[in-house]
């Protein structure tokens, strides 16, 4: 892993705000109009008039929100609504939640500083394709704020008995509780480290340890990009970003699936794409042979069918893709076989989502189809975390929202200032 340390956060000055449940926000990413409304109901605070402020320009196209955002990031410096610790410290953030799957669970994992460094000369491993609109989006923002102000989230291989050990030290601190509620409870406990020998521990148990961006590849990859131009970044401590590092041993580390949608498909013809699909699925009930990729597909006029993919097709598919293991995980299936080959998408149709929906549950796919805003949908299956590592590991890229990590790391309770302190 590149060098973490400890850093002088900016949090928030609950004196002034209250709870943190009112001023912090999910990832802007994920963010509809309607719950931006709510969050800044919520509290003239929330975050999200910062992270999210490009929204403004459809009611206001004179304004520009990135001008805006920065200029409300050193009012609420200035008048303390949010105030930089004094000394460098790490942050342990614990959730606790009930998972899709109605499971209580807790995930750990700490906030720290990480060093950028391109992908091929550090031991930080993408694992989704990013695009040029959101990344743009994102520079934009660190160039009017000078700041991080989402934490960016890691996956890292760990030593369990050190984990458990770094676990017990942060223990013995009292922590700073609150929950939110982004559709679901999480119950939050941050605690935070300035000891010396302790964050020193830290930095040794997490040394060249490989760590999968979980979640936040724009964020990263427009982090990298800022750093580097210096028109942009000189003057200011853009080597590092704000990360938040969840070990692989954390029990609450579990991965869902994005389902796919298609909709407006020019000139769609039902029983046309139902012979296409023949020529490279085996339909059934259930999986044909579990070696083979398999996905279940759903239509209004269907019950779910599993199709799987004929093995002459799976082996031309493992020829195509970089490393061959891709092969094996539906995400892939549907997006090189059934979007490009079938349904003949191009890679710009893709990244803009012109005719895709994504959906978080099988609910969502099958009120969507029976509403008729989709013609069709194909249901992911979760990935285990295991092969998602050992794929990335290997070089393997897997199509944008192919993993979902439930819950998404709260923007708020710590963020990160690029200026001089």
């Amino acid at each position: 892993m590149p060098d973490v340390r400890p850093f002088r956060g900016y949090t928030y000055n609950l004196d002034i705000v209250g709870d943190f449940s009112d001023v912090i926000a999910p990832p802007y990413d994920v963010i509809s109009a309607e719950m931006r409304k709510e969050l800044r109901e919520q509290s003239e605070y929330n975050l999200v008039n910062i992270t999210l402020p490009h929204m403004d320009e459809e009611s206001n196209p004179a304004v520009n929100p990135y001008t805006d955002a920065g200029g409300l990031w050193r009012q609420w410096s200035k008048k303390r609504i949010v105030t930089q610790v004094p000394e460098p410290a790490i942050w342990r953030l614990r959730e606790t939640f009930v998972s899709p799957l109605g499971r209580k669970m807790r995930r750990t994992g700490f906030i720290c500083e990480l060093r950028l460094a391109p992908y091929s000369t550090s031991n930080v491993v993408a694992h989704e394709r990013t695009h040029a609109k959101p990344k743009q989006d994102r520079i934009k923002l660190m160039e009017s704020t000078h700041a991080h102000l989402s934490p960016i989230f890691f996956v890292y291989r760990d030593d369990a008995q050190k984990t458990r050990s770094l676990n017990e030290a942060f223990d013995s601190l009292p922590p700073l509780k609150s929950r939110t509620d982004f559709g679901s409870p999480v119950d939050l406990e941050l605690t935070k480290v300035t000891d010396r020998s302790l964050t020193a521990t830290f930095q040794e148990a997490l040394a060249d340890l490989p760590a999968l961006i979980a979640d936040g590849h724009h964020r990263c990859e427009a982090s990298l990009t800022f750093h580097t131009d210096s028109s942009l970044s000189g003057g200011l401590d853009s080597a590092h970003i704000m990360a938040y590092l969840v070990p692989a041993s954390s029990k609450g580390l579990v991965i869902y699936p994005t389902h796919r949608g298609f909709h407006s498909l020019d000139n769609f013809d039902q029983n046309n794409f139902s012979r296409r699909l023949e020529e490279y699925f085996i339909f059934g009930d259930n999986p044909v042979d579990e070696n083979l990729p398999s996905i279940t597909y759903m239509r209004p006029d269907l019950k779910h069918k599993v199709i799987t993919l004929k093995g002459e097709k799976y082996l031309q598919l493992k020829g195509e893709v970089k490393p061959s293991s891709l092969a094996d995980l539906d995400v892939v299936v549907c997006e090189e076989v059934i979007a490009k080959k079938i349904l003949g998408l191009s890679e710009d149709d893709i990244s803009h989502k012109k005719y895709i929906h994504y959906f978080r549950s099988e609910d969502e796919c099958r009120n969507e189809i029976n509403g008729g805003d989709i013609q069709m949908a194909f249901l992911m299956a979760p990935i285990p975390i295991e092969l998602l590592l050992s794929v990335m590991e290997n070089g393997g890229i897997l199509p944008q929202k192919s993993t979902y990590f439930y819950p998404k790391c709260p923007t708020g309770l710590v963020m990160r200032s690029m200026e001089a302190s």
